[in-house]
């Protein structure tokens, strides 16, 4: 059986409190820990349960009736994961297979990318439909030659 953190939670409390009572050991604080013998610096804590007994019975109703929504709750997410596991499996075979094949019919190179690098340097842009533009590239020298013809007219 699979211990749910509801069910560890009610058992850590009821632990907790089962040992309060008439007969109860002392607590102390040292620091950031908790001990049962007190350290140089002690300081008593009051671990006391000021519930009364029906406040408890409550409360650890409420405690058994969450950990049993919980566990409804999981037993519910782990078979709608098992139904939908088939459907996300063939979905990512099915991207893994395009991007195979997508990578099979468009192989780089490095003269490809150096072409690529040429084409960018020249200002020329190539479009989806494999159709060419060349634009002048900043700094050329028709873009200078149109500024200064425009600086003259004015």
């Amino acid at each position: 059986m699979k211990a749910s953190l509801p069910a560890v939670a009610v058992l850590c409390s009821v632990m907790c409190f089962a040992g309060s009572g008439a007969g109860a050991q002392p607590v102390y604080r040292c620091g950031n820990t908790y001990s049962q013998s007190p350290c140089p610096a002690a300081v008593a804590v009051d671990v006391d349960d000021p519930r009364s007994a029906q406040q408890k019975q409550e409360t650890d109703a409420a405690a058994r009736r969450d950990s049993k929504a919980a566990d409804a709750m999981e037993k519910s997410r782990l078979k709608q994961e098992a139904i939908e596991r088939p459907a996300q499996l063939a979905a990512a075979r099915a991207a893994q297979n395009a991007l195979a094949h997508k990578s099979e019919k468009t192989p780089v190179t490095k003269k490809q990318v150096r072409k690529k690098d040429k084409d960018k340097e020249r200002g020329i842009v190539v479009f989806t439909d494999g159709k060419k533009k060349v634009a002048p590239a900043k700094g050329s020298k028709s873009s200078k030659s149109e500024r200064s013809s425009h600086q003259k007219a004015a």
